[in-house]
């Protein structure tokens, strides 16, 4: 069995590129998408995608997905046959979609016949140091193979912050199931975790709110995915000199294959203790926003199905 990865490269841009998915080597915005699974052929692939530069940094510290207009493409260098193009829905909404270069025959163009082995959409990332972070991404899993994706995000807390803390975060998923069987479901422990660093990101302590446990269905069309933590006590730095300065999400789920689609979204926050934490994603789906993958947060966004 081979195995194709793919590895991008940043451009110059005013953000650190990160030496590898998930870890941080300084406090500075990061996002990152990895995907693995199996060809038509059974030769394993994987995809790990920079897409740090798609985030832009107000002089707050406040983080957000970078904006593009009508054909806007981003590659991470001039060469690449992998690109994320900007695109707008009827109502004017966004987001940066992957145009992979990995089709199902292997080709480098995309029809209706020959589909890419995975279509995805980043219509989200948002971040206040005040502290929270959210996101929203669309994956659609088009092998005959189950896929696994990996969305990682991280900003600096500004101020930090030191003990006493609350914790909070949730999870929604808008589930597409054409096939008649779709599950989504978390490598290990569960879907999405949210870590906190007092090194600027050189290490993560879990913040205690892992949430996501595996759902399945065999009813074909449209169904949601809902979860929620408790807002409970965060931990405490290792030295009471220090405070937290860093916070990340990591979303990592397995989806099933046969075009099944997971547009998904997920927020966490920290405080201290005599704050009260703002419900993101979940609370937007309850209200009935969500049950067609529009992720809303301040800035609403979209995304368009391949």
């Amino acid at each position: 069995m081979t195995t194709r990865q793919h590895f991008f490269r940043s451009a110059p841009v005013m953000l650190l590129v990160l030496a590898c998915a998930g870890q941080a080597n300084a406090s500075t915005p990061q996002a990152f998408l990895k995907i693995d699974g199996y060809d038509a052929n059974g030769n394993a692939i994987s995809w790990n995608e920079n897409v740090s530069a798609l985030i832009t940094v107000n002089n707050a510290g406040d983080i957000a997905m970078k904006q593009g207009a009508a054909g806007d493409i981003y590659r991470n260098t001039p060469s690449d046959p992998d690109f994320w193009a900007w695109t707008t829905n009827a109502a004017g909404a966004g987001s940066w979609n992957w145009h992979s270069s990995q089709t199902l025959s292997g080709a480098t163009t995309s029809s209706a016949s020959d589909p890419w082995m995975s279509a995805v959409s980043l219509d989200k990332i948002l971040g206040h140091g005040d502290p929270d972070l959210s996101y929203g991404f669309y994956a659609k899993n088009n092998t005959n193979s189950s896929q696994t994706y990996t969305l990682t995000i991280g900003e600096s807390i500004i101020p930090p912050v030191n003990s006493p803390t609350v914790v909070y975060a949730d999870f929604a998923a808008a589930l597409t199931n054409p096939s008649g069987n779709l599950t989504i479901s978390p490598v290990s422990g569960h879907i999405q975790q949210f870590m906190l660093s007092s090194d600027g990101g050189l290490s993560f302590v879990n913040a205690g709110v892992d949430i996501g446990d595996s759902f399945s269905t065999g009813i074909i069309g449209s169904s949601s995915y809902l979860a929620k933590s408790p807002t409970l006590t965060g931990p405490v730095p290792s030295s009471p000199a220090t405070a937290w300065n860093f916070m990340q999400i990591v979303t990592k789920f397995t989806l099933s294959p046969n075009n099944d689609i997971a547009s998904v979204s997920g927020f966490a926050s920290i405080n201290t203790a005599s704050a009260v934490p703002e419900p993101d994603s979940y609370a937007m789906l309850i209200a009935g926003l969500g049950l067609l993958g529009f992720m809303v947060r301040r800035n609403g966004s979209s995304r368009r199905k391949y």
